[in-house]
């Protein structure tokens, strides 16, 4: 024979929120850019590339215009020593990779009309792992490329944060 005690339920809920908001957690908002830097043009990376719309996409939610005209910019965000590298991390017994890092790096600065620095350069290096196994050949061509995809996400959010931290 169990007895539930009716309220437990919402002591556990409570206890739980209370935890949560105890320990800090929060739910991420969106980076707040002045809007005196508007419109941006973007240098160094193709526009239509992964990144190049990643970082558009984020600056426009952002409520920052992007233009593709560096005459009709106040500020220019340069990309520079954008790479991109596969470097094997292990292999099976019989030679084949089993293991591939995805590694993107680059450099950024964000400069006014005139080319004075608003935001000095510096570099951001954001890796992946993924193991590879022979039969699952064609699914981790298409990891691979998520992976990739998440780590120009990944590179654009950490450039709207490092522009907004360093513009406040």
């Amino acid at each position: 024979m169990h007895k539930s005690i009716p309220g437990i339920r919402w002591v556990t809920l409570l206890l739980t929120l209370l935890f949560l908001h105890g320990c800090g957690y929060h739910l991420r908002q969106s980076a707040e850019l002045p809007t005196s830097i508007s419109p941006v043009v973007i240098i160094g990376v193709n526009a239509y590339s992964g990144l190049g719309r990643e970082l558009s996409h984020r600056l426009q939610s952002n409520t920052v215009e992007v233009t593709k005209e560096r005459n009709k910019a106040n500020t220019m965000l340069r990309i520079s020593s954008y790479q991109k590298k596969n470097r094997t991390l292990s292999v099976d017994g019989s030679g084949k990779v089993a293991q591939t890092e995805l590694l993107h790096t680059l450099s950024f600065d964000l400069l006014d009309a005139s080319s004075k620095t608003l935001v000095p350069k510096q570099s951001i290096k954001v890796s992946r792992n993924y193991i590879n196994t022979e039969e699952q050949k064609l699914g981790k061509t298409t990891e691979a490329r998520q992976l990739s995809e998440g780590i120009e996400q990944e590179l654009a959010r950490i450039i709207i944060l490092r522009i907004q931290a360093h513009l406040k």
